[in-house]
């Protein structure tokens, strides 16, 4: 700061301040015409708050596909054939060329038949993708929960981040005023006065950046949950007492319904590949010639699929690699899960360590600001003194307010990994 003065003379250094002076008020008019704070409703519940969000999340959408896919899936086991009937017709007539009166005229129909057992594999799969899209839906909400936790969290730490901010503007303030009392009064030189209002300047421009972060936080507040007010009441939860993640969690669970339906998907394509036997039924009329009398006849045909071939082979191959697949998915997922908790618990556990010390410099730091505003006012410390007590009193402040704000985040955290909604 001293070399900063130096470089520029007291004049020049004050009509800076002046243009600064001048244009806050035009930033702080543009900045609240960009966006419109958010209101704090007390009638609002957090539970209203997720059911929006959950209707606002992008995965929504995909809700009505995967209801249908499990209602075609539970429709095609209860389904009396394996396929769909084929209806056959011919017509032969010789008149265009020989004109014998030759005719002959068949009809049919072929039905595809379920295999041993098919039908039953048919609907262990459709169950399976139905209970995949249930837990696919509690998939979501736990996806949604995690958003909101997060969202909820960096808003609160962009208020609570202001808000010192904002404190240590009001401190700057009560030194700059003290400071311009002190000049007037011949008690303190004008480089103490301009470096207080330099300080002074540089602390409201911190309160701007706050309040862009808050407006960030704000903005992803209303593009999660599609609402434009909050809560009253700040968002907290305490973490769960747990070490297990248990195997009903639910991206876990979405995971192994994913594996059985895989499973499932084998059998099917299986038996798919290898085809179904078909019933065939007939009609058929025909004659030699117009002389003779109409034949008419009936038959029935049976055609089973016999031995396998190198694309049955093929087709069950790629559908165990994509059981394979879903079996090592689910096996990263609890790998994944288990470490962002432990990861979690073992940050928690060292901001609350950190805390406690931190509680401590922070009630130092105030008696020593307090002390040290109250000597520089009898003059006996220098301004630099001061100065020091109020940064080292400000950023004891923010260490103290983001380890509590970091307790609160590894708490969310630990829970969203054991899959506990808020």
């Amino acid at each position: 700061m001293l070399n900063i003065l130096s470089n520029y003379s007291g004049q020049r250094f004050c009509c800076c301040i002046a243009l600064t002076l001048w244009m806050i008020p035009v930033f702080a008019q543009d900045h609240a015409h960009d966006h419109q704070p958010l209101q704090k409703s007390p009638s609002l519940t957090y539970a209203q708050v997720f059911e929006s969000a959950l209707a606002s999340a992008p995965e929504f959408l995909a809700t009505s596909a995967r209801e249908g896919q499990a209602a075609a899936y539970q429709a095609m086991g209860q389904d009396y054939f394996a396929g769909n009937p084929v209806l056959q017709t011919s017509y032969l007539d010789d008149s265009t060329l020989t004109d014998v009166g030759l005719m002959e005229f068949a009809a049919g129909i072929s039905i595809p038949l379920w295999r041993p057992g098919q039908k039953q594999e048919v609907r262990a799969l459709g169950q399976h993708v139905e209970a995949m899209f249930l837990s696919w839906q509690t998939y979501m909400q736990w996806q949604v929960a995690g958003r909101i936790r997060q969202t909820m969290l960096a808003l609160q730490s962009a208020e609570a981040m202001l808000a010192l901010e904002k404190q240590s503007l009001a401190n700057s303030e009560a030194l700059e005023k003290l400071s311009l009392a002190l000049f007037e009064a011949g008690e303190v030189p004008e480089l103490d006065l301009m470096a207080t209002r330099a300080m002074l300047l540089d602390q409201r421009n911190r309160v701007y950046d706050a309040e862009a972060e808050l407006v960030d936080a704000e903005r992803t507040y209303q593009v999660v949950t599609g609402l434009n007010r909050i809560p009253s009441v700040p968002f907290q939860e305490a973490a769960v007492d747990s070490d297990e993640i248990s195997s009903s969690h639910p991206w876990l669970s979405y995971l192994k319904t994913n594996v059985d339906v895989a499973k499932s998907t084998v059998n099917q394509v299986r038996s798919r590949s290898t085809g179904s036997p078909v019933v065939g039924l007939g009609y058929r009329r025909e004659r030699g010639n117009r002389f003779d009398q109409y034949i008419d006849t009936v038959g029935i045909s049976v055609n089973i699929p016999i031995g396998k071939s190198a694309t049955v082979a093929a087709a069950v191959s790629d559908a165990r690699r994509e059981e394979a697949d879903m079996e090592v998915a689910l096996q990263q997922a609890r790998i994944n899960l288990n470490q962002r908790l432990h990861e979690a618990e073992h940050q928690a556990y060292v901001a609350s360590q950190k805390l406690e010390e931190t509680e401590a410099k922070v009630t130092l730091n105030q008696q020593r600001w307090e002390k040290s505003k109250l000597a520089y006012e009898l003059g006996e410390t220098s301004f630099y003194q001061v100065l020091m007590a109020l940064e080292d009193l400000h950023s004891t402040e923010k260490e103290r307010r983001s380890l509590e704000l970091e307790i609160q985040l590894r708490s969310a955290e630990i829970n969203q990994s054991l899959g506990i909604m808020p």
